[in-house]
């Protein structure tokens, strides 16, 4: 949870790329990258959480595609601690993502 707030805190930087509307695939497919961006980013080795979230946050800024997922994420940025991972995993079901989400479920 630790990393998951310390990432949304970096959801403001400039991203990569401009996301677009995505259509219900799409967004899918960006919870798929959001849930699993803990392995997908390298950062999963990683010790410190000022270095893990970082590398993540790089991830995701370069790899989300669509402005749904984008939204949510940074409207995570002002939820307390302890209500973004069911925030993100609840998320992440609406949009037809049904796997594990360890990101969410990270410490």
């Amino acid at each position: 949870m630790r990393t998951l707030s310390v990432l949304l805190l970096l959801s403001g930087v400039a991203l990569a790329k401009e996301p677009k509307r995505g259509s219900k695939a799409e967004v899918r497919a960006d919870y798929a990258l959001i849930c699993n961006a803990l392995e997908r980013s390298g950062a999963a080795k990683e010790k410190d959480p000022g270095k893990k979230a970082q590398l993540i946050a790089d991830y995701l800024l370069s790899h989300i595609a669509t402005t749904q997922a984008m939204s949510v994420m940074q409207s995570m940025g002002a939820m307390l601690p302890e209500d973004k991972p069911a925030s993100l995993k609840n998320a992440a079901r609406q949009s037809g993502y049904t796997g594990d989400c360890p990101l969410a479920d990270e410490k």
